[in-house]
């Protein structure tokens, strides 16, 4: 990978975009009918909407963090050479402090691939698509469809998702390579 072009996203960070819109769609998922619960749950007790909330809002930092774990957990077991540096070693089940970072790192990538596509969008459909757009995703339990604004977003979030992933694993082999002597 030395000899291959920089500014173009590795296999690696495209298997890393795909799989974390795949996680973020599943949440959607099982996060939508937890929704309708807690809105239940509201009417009777108001404060504990925001408890609920935050709960929600930290779901993906915990749930990216064990599946990578876990998946590089698997990984060593059956393929030791794509050992990572910086998950030597580990036999908790719990995760490390990287595995928290990618969790971390993947919901502030997943949160700002959504708000640029949504921009992208803005200047490529007319604001009444936009809109009625929004709407369905928020109505409907299905988070794609084949709708052109849909397609447009998914495509958008990916490429995005894919360089974010590609600039973090830059600046991590740049670390590593200055820190060695």
């Amino acid at each position: 990978m030395r000899n291959s072009i920089t500014w173009f996203p590795y296999p690696r960070s495209w298997v890393n975009a795909i799989a974390l819109l795949a996680i973020f769609f599943g949440l959607q998922y099982a996060i939508n009918p937890l929704l309708q619960i807690m809105q239940w749950i509201s009417v009777f007790w108001p404060n504990v909407w925001s408890i609920f909330y935050l709960i929600i809002l930290l779901t993906p930092i915990i749930i990216i963090a064990f599946l990578h774990h876990w998946f590089h957990k698997i990984l060593d077991q059956f393929v030791p050479d794509t050992r990572v540096v910086e998950v030597d070693g580990q036999s908790t089940i719990f995760p490390n402090l990287f595995s928290w970072w990618q969790g971390i790192y993947g919901l502030f990538v997943g949160a700002f691939a959504y708000i640029f596509a949504l921009a992208v969008i803005g200047f490529i459909f007319s604001f009444g698509d936009i809109m009625a757009a929004i709407q369905n995703q928020i109505a409907r339990p299905t988070p794609i469809t084949l709708n052109p604004i849909d397609i447009t977003q998914f495509i958008i979030r990916i490429v995005c998702i894919a360089y974010l992933y590609h600039i973090e694993f830059l600046v991590q082999q740049q670390l590593i390579n200055s820190s060695r002597p």
